[in-house]
């Protein structure tokens, strides 16, 4: 998709710009198979497996309107392009969010980038969308990041580079769940970490 990197806020024909060439783009990629050949032998469920990234920068409606467009059944010579398929989310196997540019956009638009106002953008391009298909967020900042995605958005999957970043120094995240602050019984009865004689203890 085409995902504007100039430093934001970004205006409304910018935006508008981007949705029209994401749309163009996704709709060229669905109408032709590796080869460049037209799909005109494919069925719907003999998709690529594609992944749109939703697009609309911090605009509410500009992400409702790119989201409604994908599940717009097509007319036409738009529905020439894309067959077999009738709209051009049927191509699709789920939906990408990227948290770096999502976030940037929304710090020089509204000077924050509160979770609030994240989860009210993928709500926004996920509303009109299909529940069942994947949901893919790229670049959590935190394990509380990841659970907020999916506990109030409902992403399937998440890319964490600091997950990444800690395996590089050797460090293993794990996590228990409830909270052993919660539960003291539980607590008791996970080891602790090895004290140093300096009194430091192993992360």
């Amino acid at each position: 998709s085409d995902t504007p990197f100039t430093p934001p806020p970004y205006s409304q024909k910018r935006i508008m710009k981007s949705l029209e060439r994401s749309t163009a783009w996704l709709a060229d990629l669905l109408r032709s198979d590796k080869d460049g050949n037209a799909r005109s032998d494919s069925t719907p469920n003999d998709r690529l497996n594609v992944f749109v990234h939703m697009v609309g920068a911090q605009d509410v409606r500009a992400r409702r309107a790119f989201a409604e467009g994908l599940v717009e059944t097509l007319y036409g010579p738009d529905l020439e392009l894309i067959k077999p398929l009738k709209t051009l989310d049927e191509g699709l196997f789920g939906y990408i969010f990227d948290l770096v540019p999502l976030k940037g956009a929304l710090a020089g638009a509204r000077g924050e980038e509160s979770h609030e106002n994240i989860s009210e953008l993928f709500q926004a391009s996920l509303a009109p969308l299909p529940a069942q298909k994947l949901r893919i967020a790229h670049s959590p900042q935190s394990p509380h990041e990841i659970l907020r995605l999916i506990r109030d958005v409902g992403i399937d999957l998440l890319d964490a580079p600091f997950a990444q970043r800690a395996a590089d120094l050797g460090i293993a995240l794990d996590f228990r769940f409830p909270v052993l602050n919660s539960l003291p019984s539980v607590a008791q009865s996970c080891p602790l970490t090895l004290e140093r004689e300096h009194g430091r203890r192993d992360i």
